[in-house]
């Protein structure tokens, strides 16, 4: 599943390079 944050960026299912704050 394609997660897209707010911020848009898409977010693919595996590990993240670094944690992205959510508003």
């Amino acid at each position: 599943n394609m997660q897209v944050n707010p911020s848009g960026q898409v977010q693919p299912p595996q590990q993240q390079p670094f944690p992205q704050p959510q508003q």
